[in-house]
């Protein structure tokens, strides 16, 4: 199945992931990084986010150690050793919120990667690259945080993006002094997200934490945002994501009854393919053969993992897709219409929104 992909160094980054995570060492995975680019496999490694796991993989064999230089092995130590650094930033901010979510006679359920920094998985939390602490509060609730987190200090820009309207969060918030952005959501996510998942149904089933004023979703909850965080948009556009196996290997291995009660949530919603999908990218990064998942998902893994080879081809994609995405919201909805036509007004807007969506194609690896 990876023959699909005609990338070494693409096959390389998506196997030295599955090793990273405990996947098998073999010849062809050897044969790939010893015809790999070291500088595009460390470029894959960034765009995918797993460039705070892939550390863990050295030590595990000489053979291994051997197939990448030096300096790429210590760059990656160190993105090891500094997402640790940020992961504890990570908690003593998510502490500093639930007291201003306190303070306001609230509480906040932390989504997504945060859910880890309250977790007890330490290494978890080290390895995974996390870009923002995501909170669900109540509708008047998120209002009252925010207008306090501004008084304290905190900045946001408005969206630029002419995808935006109808967001799920309100533009993240700066605050002076954190490392993570901060975005205070309405809704559990994006319209798939919500297709699995109610945010009153996650407040009624969240778990309290360590910290005061802060909650997380419970496991099956997790489990299923993830699952539909992850697919949107990447699966219909064929995207292999790679923090998205690291997060999926982990569900299935610690949480196996969230995962079974997740899927079969999943499957009542019509939308399991989307957990069979991640695990058979999953199980292709770990060295697997012939799994469940991978017949089930047969041909979408095969054209995924020829695009995961081809950056060109998925760039091409990218933006066909997202332009048909934005003509079927044009005609479909008034709210969205009405938002171009505001930032149509804007030149700031447009060129920021412009340049945002031109970084998105050149990011891709």
């Amino acid at each position: 199945m990876l023959d699909a992909c005609r990338s070494a160094t693409h096959r390389a980054a998506l196997r030295l992931t599955g090793v990273a995570l405990g996947g098998d060492i073999d010849a062809r995975l050897l044969r790939d990084l010893a015809a790999a680019d070291p500088v595009a496999l460390a470029a894959i490694a960034n765009t995918g986010h797993v460039h705070t796991l892939l550390h863990a993989a050295c030590g595990r064999d000489p053979r291994l150690d051997a197939a990448l230089p030096d300096d790429l092995w210590l760059y990656l130590d160190e993105m090891g050793r500094a997402n640790a650094a940020r992961a504890a930033a990570g908690r003593h901010e998510l502490a500093s919120l639930g007291a201003a979510c306190m303070d306001e006679g609230t509480g906040a359920i932390v989504l997504k990667g945060g859910a880890a920094f309250v977790g007890a998985d330490q290494t978890q939390a080290d390895r995974r690259f996390v870009s923002d602490l995501d909170l669900l509060l109540p509708e008047d609730m998120g209002d009252r945080l925010h207008d306090r987190l501004v008084t304290d200090g905190a900045q946001f820009t408005p969206f630029p993006d002419p995808m935006a309207s109808g967001m799920h969060h309100v533009p993240a918030l700066i605050l002076p002094g954190h490392v993570f952005p901060v975005e205070i959501h309405v809704r559990p996510g994006q319209w798939l997200v919500q297709q699995g998942l109610d945010a009153d149904e996650i407040a009624r089933c969240a778990k309290g934490t360590a910290l005061p004023g802060i909650a997380v979703p419970c496991e099956a909850h997790r489990y299923v945002q993830h699952v539909l965080h992850s697919a949107y948009d990447r699966h219909h556009d064929l995207q292999v994501y790679l923090r998205s196996l690291q997060d999926h290997h982990f569900y299935r291995e610690t949480m196996p009854m969230a995962v079974a009660e997740g899927q079969q949530r999943l499957a009542q919603a019509s939308l399991a393919r989307h957990g069979q999908v991640l695990s058979a990218l999953t199980d292709v990064a770990l060295g697997k053969e012939d799994t469940v998942a991978m017949r089930a998902q047969a041909k979408w893994l095969r054209r995924a993992l020829r695009d995961f080879g081809h950056p060109r081809r998925r760039q091409l994609a990218t933006v066909t897709n997202k332009l048909r995405r934005m003509v079927r919201q044009l005609f479909a909805s008034a709210e969205y219409r009405h938002h171009l036509v505001t930032l149509a007004r804007d030149r700031d807007a447009i060129r920021a929104s412009l340049w945002r969506h031109c970084d998105d194609m050149n990011r891709q690896k």
